[in-house]
């Protein structure tokens, strides 16, 4: 295999180590604002908003960010190590390092969004399903345990969006990257 090979291999696995940091702490902020937006809406409706937006900024901060340190990540290996743009040798954006990490962050995403999918509709069916085997129960009730894992199902889709969000972020800066080049 020849070097840009292994190059593109790394960006890959590069981009779906950012993408998903930015899922899990994306899952991760979501899980703990909620229990604080919860409580403080039982106080008052500014205070609930407010920690609800600086949880969204702090995740939107670190997608942008996982996205941002990938590709510096990758410019810094490829010019330190490899000694590119260097008299003689090749441009950093000849290399496939941009196509590889762009399609490693999409991959996360692509993963992360079918298993949410795959989760929440698993949950909607079985609590469907106990609703109507069980008679009286209502739709919401707590004493249907698949109400919980119901309730539970945005966490999946803050995963995969934190993911998608990421991909598409890399996704955009290799492609002005590349296109800024031609």
């Amino acid at each position: 295999m020849s070097t840009s090979a292994f190059i593109t291999i790394a960006a890959f696995l590069l981009g779906t180590l950012c993408s998903g940091i930015a899922g899990y702490v994306g899952m991760w902020v979501s899980v703990r604002a909620n229990v604080r937006v919860s409580s403080a809406a039982s106080r008052s409706a500014r205070e609930a908003l407010q920690i609800s937006v600086r949880a969204g900024g702090f995740s939107a901060l670190v997608v942008v960010g996982m996205a941002v340190i990938g590709i510096g990540i990758l410019y810094a290996i490829v010019y330190v190590w490899l000694g590119v743009n260097s008299p003689g040798t090749m441009k950093a954006t000849d290399l496939p390092l941009l196509v590889g990490y762009g399609f490693g962050a999409s991959f996360v995403a692509l993963f992360a969004q079918l298993g949410g999918g795959i989760y929440t509709k698993a949950a909607d069916v079985e609590t469907d399903l106990i609703r109507k085997v069980e008679k009286g129960i209502p739709k919401d009730d707590p004493r249907n345990p698949a109400v919980i894992a119901d309730l539970v199902q945005n966490l999946p889709r803050v995963t995969s969006l934190s993911s998608a969000r990421t991909g598409e972020c890399c996704s955009h800066v290799c492609e002005a990257l590349i296109f800024s080049d031609i």
